[in-house]
């Protein structure tokens, strides 16, 4: 996974050389904003930055990874389990869907492009710039969100967390803690 350290990013994670740990990234004046001068209008899309990367931590770590697995997504940080979140992720909503793409767009531009010719398959037009951003960012709206009542794409991506309960205990924690300030 790419380190988004030294971009204007609110936030990134950078995975270990051993692949063992993560190391989550917040911008700091984005921080100060939000938690300690309470600015109301950055505290909501900070609070999403670290769900959202929560979200990516989550799927990289090393319990979802099988180097010996085969026949399921390879990136360069490794290869998946079957059963791993963003495998069956993959398989579910992008590696026939977008064939084309792997599991990226080439730019913001093509990702903007993707979310308005299929906006019923994406949360945002964010989560269309690629399979780990929609796989964040599907995640960031079963965290915050309602459940989804509709069959579209972008519910049932939503609604694939539902399935792993360890998930769900996460999400309630997350709620637990938002709902507290």
């Amino acid at each position: 996974m790419e380190s988004n350290s030294d971009s204007k990013t609110d936030g990134w994670i950078e995975q270990s050389d051993d692949s063992q740990s993560f190391t989550l990234g917040l911008s700091l004046p984005s921080a100060k904003s939000a938690f300690i001068d309470r600015d109301a209008e950055v505290l909501p899309d900070f609070e999403h930055t670290i769900i959202h990367e929560f979200g990516h931590v989550l799927s990289f770590r090393a319990s979802q990874m099988d180097q010996n697995a085969t026949g399921t997504l390879q990136i360069e940080e490794g290869t998946f389990k079957k059963d791993a979140y963003l495998n069956v992720f993959y398989e579910k909503f992008w590696k026939n869907t977008y064939p084309n793409l792997g599991t990226s767009t080439s730019s913001e531009e093509e990702g903007t492009a993707l979310y308005k010719s299929a906006p019923a398959s994406f949360v945002n037009d964010y989560a269309a710039t690629g399979l780990f951003e929609d796989f964040a960012e599907s995640f960031n709206q079963f965290v915050t969100g309602n459940k989804p009542k509709s069959n579209a794409i972008k519910d049932q991506k939503v609604l694939i967390f539902y399935t792993w309960p360890e998930l769900v205990t996460y999400r309630d924690q997350f709620r637990k803690a938002l709902s507290t300030r």
